[in-house]
Order: C-alpha cells, then sequence, then structure tokens
C-alpha cells in the first residue's frame, strides 16, 4: 500500500510596500519536505517576494518515507521563476542564489548523475536493523569520539547501510550520496559538493574536524568514494546553468553558493549564532537549535545532536522530535 501527498503549483505572494525598485536581488530556496520555499530578497535584506510548491512524500511500505528527486529540483525552478515575478523585478537582478534544504535524506546518484531510486528521506523507518547494528559494532564511546552524533533511521549512514544489504545493485551503480539540498546545488550547477552543516546530519561526519570520519567508515566497511567533497557553507558551488536558467526565467552564470542545513540556516536568518539564544521551531518536524563556540558531545548518552553552524567556528547542539507537523 502507498499514498502519495497532493502536489500544488507554485504560490506566489508578494507586499506592494516592499516591491521597491532594486538593482540588486538575491534568491534563498529551501527545500523542505512538505513544499519548496523561495524568497527574492534586496541586499539589505527587504522581503520582495515569496513562493512556495508543494512536493509530494510517498510510503510505499509502513514507516518508509520517500520523495522523488526530480520534484524538488522542478519545485526549486519553479518557486524561483515565481518569487522573482512576485517581486517584480528583472531576471537580470538576480545576483546569487543560495540553498536551504531538509537534513538526513539520501538521494543514490548513478555515474551518469541520475537518481538510481527514489530518495530515502529523514522521516523513513526501515533501517532499524541497520541502526542497531551500527551501535552494537562500534558501541556510544566510539559514536561519540568518531561523529559526536546518536544514529537514527532516516540518516544517511543506516539507510546506506539498509541499500547494502537489501538493494546491493544500487549501492554498485552508486557514484554520489547525496543529500537532498545537494542534489538540487548539483542539478543546478553539474558541481557536486556538501558542507559542514547538512554533512553532520549523515551520521558519517566529524564536526570537530570537519571530515568524513575515516575511522567510522573503517569499522563498517564502508568505502567513502561516494561521498561528496567538503566546502564551506558560504562557498560558491557554481553557477546556474543555461538549461536551468531558462526553466526557472533566470540569466545563466548566477553565482550559487553551498548554503546549509535548513536548521542552521533558519537559525542565521533569525540571528542564533553565538552562545545564549535558543531557536525553537515546528515545521514538518520540531527542533530546538542553541549555538555553541565549541562543539559540544551529549556524552556518553547521546541524546542530543551535536552539529557545524553555518558560520566559520561556530557549532550548535539540537534536539528534534519527528512528529511535529507532520503529524497533522
Amino acid at each position: 500500500m502507498w499514498c502519495r501527498l497532493r502536489s500544488r503549483p507554485a504560490q506566489a505572494w508578494y507586499s506592494p510596500e516592499v516591491a521597491i525598485a532594486v538593482s540588486a536581488v538575491l534568491i534563498g530556496v529551501d527545500i523542505g519536505t512538505s513544499s519548496t520555499k523561495a524568497v527574492a530578497l534586496s541586499p539589505d535584506g527587504d522581503v520582495l517576494g515569496l513562493a512556495a510548491h508543494d512536493t509530494p512524500v510517498d510510503t510505499p511500505h509502513p514507516g518508509w518515507a520517500e520523495q522523488v528527486p526530480e520534484a524538488w529540483l522542478r519545485a526549486t525552478l519553479a518557486t524561483m521563476r515565481a518569487a522573482v515575478a512576485a517581486a517584480g523585478v528583472a531576471p537580470e537582478a538576480v545576483q546569487a542564489i543560495g540553498l536551504a534544504g531538509q537534513m538526513h535524506g539520501t538521494v543514490a546518484v548513478g555515474s551518469a548523475g541520475v537518481p538510481l531510486r527514489p530518495a530515502v528521506i529523514w522521516a523513513d523507518q526501515r533501517s532499524s536493523v541497520q541502526v542497531e547494528h551500527v551501535l552494537t559494532t562500534l558501541g556510544d564511546e566510539r559514536l561519540a569520539a568518531w561523529t559526536g552524533n546518536p544514529v537514527a533511521t532516516g540518516f544517511m549512514l543506516p539507510t546506506w547501510l539498509w541499500l547494502r544489504d537489501c538493494e546491493p545493485g544500487v549501492v554498485d551503480a552508486t557514484r554520489w550520496l547525496l543529500l537532498p539540498k545537494d542534489y538540487v546545488r548539483y542539478r543546478l550547477t553539474g558541481a557536486v559538493g556538501t558542507e559542514p552543516s547538512d554533512a553532520g546530519s549523515t551520521s558519517l561526519f566529524d564536526p570537530l574536524r570537519r571530515l568524513w570520519s575515516a575511522p567510522l567508515l573503517e569499522a563498517l566497511e564502508l568505502d567513502g568514494g561516494p561521498l561528496p567533497p567538503i566546502y564551506n557553507s558560504c562557498d560558491v558551488a557554481g553557477t546556474l546553468l543555461p538549461e536551468m536558467a531558462k526553466a526557472a526565467g533566470l540569466v545563466p552564470g548566477i553565482p550559487i553558493i553551498f548554503g546549509g542545513s535548513d536548521q542552521a540556516m533558519q537559525a542565521l536568518g533569525n540571528g542564533v549564532v553565538a552562545p545564549g539564544v535558543v531557536s525553537s521551531t515546528i515545521g514538518t518536524g520540531g527542533q530546538l537549535f542553541a549555538p555553541t563556540s565549541l562543539p559540544v558531545v551529549d556524552a556518553p548518552r547521546l541524546r542530543m545532536h551535536s552539529y557545524c553552524h553555518v558560520l566559520p567556528g561556530t557549532w550548535h547542539v539540537e534536539s528534534a522530535m519527528l512528529s511535529a507537523g507532520l503529524s497533522l
């Protein structure tokens, strides 16, 4: 049995009082679970136009949660076009694009750049056996030392192990394992990569050294070749490809920034960037987010997550639950 949530076309909004004449526009895109959102901003932070497009979640089996990566791309292109139209600015005014996205999910991409199967997203529960295997093989002490984080179903590590156990043909054909926003950015630019704030959500990453965890990969007999190179969140990943620019109603060559995880990016936007301030968000899932000046690991119990923030030399602790807005 499976179901697909109904998708709606991009919807756009803007406020006439802020639709002012601007010579430069920045676009931010959030690849969420239930929808993809885009915002057109002035360099001073004035909101000029907003747009959103629903994205379906498939449940082909009880406890599974999958999305079609191409649906994220279509929604991204549609919302960027709608946000610029809502802002009432010329496409030539767009100077840069940045991305945020849902965390933890896994897109297995083949050598031709095409997803080999639907993406397994954060809400997926199929990999409980693999989670138990990680905990039994590594134990909390080594997991804390190597990744600083708990492991849970829906994260890239247990999903990768599930694919190895249950769909080995997919693993054999995989060239890259990408997080949701990183797949979309790859399609927009042709460049492969990720950044620390989202890489930490995979359970494969060392947030202190800001590298993929080599001892973890060795202990679990995983080849790190499919894991993408890591850049700074603020780095330019590439530029908008001509075919993508045409589909979005934009001009080719616009710089696209690596961006960050949805939680780190909402914190940046809300000014939650230094210790002493905490954010609480209720989206499809719910999170508490607290910045730290040093990595803080909840050892040995690993009840909380310890991730890199999008700002250099900054980290955050995070607690989360799956059944927030998704319960509706």
